[in-house]
């Protein structure tokens, strides 16, 4: 099952922002609120390779193994980058397919 996150948008951050915190709806990470801080491609890989870097606010004590969190997050930072116009608070459903 894929994950549901929401991005957490209020009156300190919005759209126009480059960090908004994001809590996971669903799966085992649930509850767990975290932003991304640092993202890029590596254009030395082929193909290019999205790397990221985190910072967990809310929920760390649940994360057990975390190889499939930074998977989970991965994921779900690809399907912000192609998922437009993501409305205030708007509940996303993680997409399964690799398009």
């Amino acid at each position: 099952m894929a994950e549901k996150y929401k991005i957490l948008f209020d009156s300190m951050n919005s759209k126009e922002d480059e960090i908004a915190p994001v809590v996971i709806l669903s799966g085992k990470y649930k509850e767990i609120i975290y932003n991304y801080k640092v993202v890029r491609f590596d254009m030395e890989e082929d193909p290019p390779r999205l790397k990221f870097e985190y910072e967990i606010m809310g929920g760390e004590e649940e994360i057990e193994d975390i190889q499939d969190f930074i998977k989970v997050i991965g994921d779900i930072l690809v399907n912000i980058i192609t998922t437009k116009d993501i409305k205030e608070g708007e509940e996303v459903n993680e997409r399964k397919d690799d398009s």
